[in-house]
């Protein structure tokens, strides 16, 4: 990471976006790391009973890559919507890069949603599959209207009705998976607004967004002290998102 020193107008001057014709925000936040650090720590995952997980880059890109052939091999691919219906876990965590590295549209939805909100953000996004837990499954079984386009829903925690388990469809899966050309420009994630007052309002981001948070991470990191309209500013001009 670049080190930015000086006033604003100095740093201005510093900062180069890279705009590559072909960008895949998965590979980028994970297997480019765990290709020259494999054994680094990327996840520290603080269990109930105290005790603590390691997840390091290594075994985050392989988990992904199974995650990504486990949904490949059912028909997912490139543009589809796959939501996700979790609480903070590494499941979460690499379900996003496995979605990001296949090309699809991972749609984070919060765990405490009720049923209404559930179904307005699967239906309106066309999401394909859920990855859920067991508590999330239950609360799809309550929506009335219907979910149009939804196949399958995994679930993380064991094995519940007509759901897939998604830890035993995913182990029997690669670790080894070809990562889609994507572009900046091409879709990776739609994030749907909670505090409106009508039906919330989705926004549709591209993989080039990752590349936006690049200067703010610089700066923040290397203990430049500056207000946070201008760390907003410098998210804004990488980042590509359109409302649906």
């Amino acid at each position: 990471m670049e080190n930015f020193d000086g006033p604003y107008n100095d740093v201005h001057s510093e900062l180069g976006l890279p705009t590559p014709d072909s960008y895949n925000l998965g590979f980028d936040a994970c297997d480019k790391w765990a290709n020259s650090f494999p054994e680094k720590t990327a996840i520290i995952n603080v269990l109930n009973n105290g005790g603590s997980e390691i997840y390091t880059f290594l075994t985050i890109k392989k988990l992904s890559n199974q995650t990504a052939n486990m949904l490949t091999s059912r028909g997912i691919s490139k543009g589809d919507c796959i939501a996700i219906l979790l609480p903070q876990s590494p499941e979460m965590a690499y379900s996003h890069i496995a979605i990001a590295k296949l090309g699809g549209i991972s749609v984070p939805i919060l765990s405490s949603f009720d049923k209404e909100a559930l179904s307005y953000r699967i239906n309106h996004s066309g999401s394909r599959a859920v990855i859920t837990d067991i508590e999330g499954a239950k609360k799809l079984e309550l929506i009335d209207d219907g979910l149009v386009d939804l196949e399958y829903v995994f679930v993380i925690d064991g094995d519940h009705d007509e759901c897939l388990n998604f830890h035993a469809e995913r182990s029997g899966e690669s670790i080894d998976f070809t990562i889609c050309d994507t572009s900046p420009d091409d879709s990776a994630q739609i994030v749907y607004a909670s505090d409106t007052t009508e039906q919330p309002k989705g926004t549709l981001y591209t993989h080039r967004t990752l590349l936006g948070h690049i200067p703010e991470g610089g700066i923040s990191y290397n203990g430049l002290s500056l207000d946070g309209n201008f760390f907003r500013a410098l998210v804004g001009l990488g980042s590509d998102r359109r409302p649906l």
